[in-house]
Order: C-alpha cells, then structure tokens, then sequence
C-alpha cells in the first residue's frame, strides 16, 4: 500500500546544460482554490487537505514504473480522488465529489526529488447535488467565492494575474528568438559548418532558457459550470482550475533536451574506432 508522503526533500544534484533549469512560480501566481486545494499546493498538502474532506485518493499516477516519483519534463503525475461520501440517483449511487490533480515539477532536470517544487498544475472537479439547486444559487456561489468571474458561452471564467514583469520577459525572449534565427539563416547561407551549428544550437538553448521565464509569468486560469441535467437524478458543478502554459514548458524542455544531447555529440566530435576491420 502506497503511503501518503511520497516526496523526499533533499539537495538537488544539477547538471549543465537546458537539463539543470529549476523555475519558480511567481509571487503573482494566482493559485485558486478547488475544494480545499490550490493551484502550486505540494502533493503532500494536497493529500491531507482531501483527507480531511472525505476523500479517498488513488496515489499509483504518481509513481513510475521503477517505483520513485514521477518527474520528467516537469511532468509529475496525476491523482485521482473521490468522497467516501455518495449521493443516490435512482438505482445507481456516485461520489458526491471527484477531484482529479495534475502535477507539475518545477526542476525539469528529471533528477530533483525535491517536495517543494513538485506543485499541482491542474484541477478537476466535479460536485453531484440530488436536491439539484437552481442556477442562480449556485451562479451565486461562483460569484462570490471567485472574484472577477465573468459568464461567457455557459461557463463562468476567471484568469489570475500575470508577473509585474511580464513584458520584459517576453522582449527578451522575443530578442533572443530573433537573434537565434538570424545566426541559423547566416549558417545556412554560407554552408553551415560544425562551428556554426555548435553556436546554433547554444543559442537555442539561451533561447529555451528565457522562455521559460515568459510562459512562467503568464496567468493561471479556472472555468465553473453548474447542470442541471434533464433526465439525471442530480445536478453537477464542474470546475477545472490550471496553468495552461505549463504543458508548453513541458514541450520546449523536451525539445531544449534533444538539442543539448545533440550539442554533446557536436562538441565531442566524430567517434571513430581504429580497431574496426574493413575489406574494402
């Protein structure tokens, strides 16, 4: 049986290169909270906020198939949970609550074990009522516990705060994008030599680097609808809170990683074997 506290806190060994980023989440990240749980909560707090609640979790989304948590590319998992509490309809019985999380890992490495950088990225609830409320109470209840919620295309938005220096992440980034491109363009003109294409790819790096600072400090976001279903025995309030350019930062590390690997091999140069027999 798997044990509520999964994650070690220990020092992070870092290696160099686009593998060794470790973010944070800044100061203006809106964290929302879902049942108890926040966006940027730990798995641990996560846990013993739903316990707390009547929930049950499944913890095995968590863990790899060697048996240590999950960590790759900042992808840390999921957890599925639902309330011991349940609710009747008809002849079938449901949760009264579900909760699934999604976890992000702030150091991308694929190595840190560190619990303070393993946060929830994304939340999905969903509330069965049998005594089915009406709209407005439950509009209400939105309203109220989400400030600034605006109700667009039958669902209730709301978007957190940007970083204060959100544009001048971007302007950096946007520069060195741009001066990425111009080196690889020159190289290509001119017949790219192996010089060139280290230089290359050094800048994409540096370019990997700032973008992850812009997508960092871009907002968190959450979205509520409330049902009530024609021919169930119930209605339902759905909310899905998450940080959206997470998975974004998932694709450029993977990416930041295959041209490190890439970058490597370059440096290292050609690996010939002399002991290898040929009969041509």
């Amino acid at each position: 049986m798997l044990k509520p506290t999964l994650f070690i806190s220990s020092a992070l060994i870092l290696v160099a290169g686009a593998n060794a980023q470790v973010l944070d989440l800044p100061d203006s990240f809106e964290r929302f909270d879902v049942s108890g749980v926040k966006l940027g909560d730990t798995p641990d707090a996560a846990i013993a906020t739903l316990k707390e609640r009547g929930y049950d979790c499944n913890l095995r989304g968590l863990i790899g198939p060697d048996g240590a948590p999950k960590n790759e590319h900042g992808n840390a998992g999921y957890m599925r949970c639902s309330t011991t509490e349940m609710v009747e309809a008809g002849r079938r019985s449901y949760a009264r609550a579900e909760m699934d999380l999604f976890f992000g890992n702030l150091d991308l490495s694929g190595s840190g074990t560190d619990a303070s950088k393993v946060f929830v990225q994304k939340m999905v609830f969903k509330e069965r009522y049998s005594d089915q409320p009406n709209l407005d109470t439950m509009h209400a209840r939105i309203q109220s516990k989400y400030a600034g919620a605006e109700r667009r295309q039958g669902k209730w938005h709301v978007r957190g705060q940007s970083a204060p220096d959100l544009e001048e992440r971007q302007e950096a980034f946007e520069a060195k994008r741009k001066s990425c491109t111009d080196m690889r363009n020159q190289a290509r003109s001119n017949g790219t030599t192996p010089e060139e294409q280290i230089e290359v790819w050094e800048c994409e790096l540096e370019r990997a680097e700032l973008n992850y600072q812009y997508l960092v400090g871009q907002p968190a976001q959450l979205t509520a609808d409330y049902e009530i279903g024609r021919n169930e025995h119930y209605s339902t309030m759905n909310i899905t809170a998450e940080w959206p350019s997470w998975l974004r930062v998932q694709e450029i590390h993977l990416q930041a990683s295959n041209t490190a690997r890439s970058l490597e091999a370059k440096k290292a140069g050609p690996q010939i074997d002399d002991e290898v027999e040929t009969t041509f």
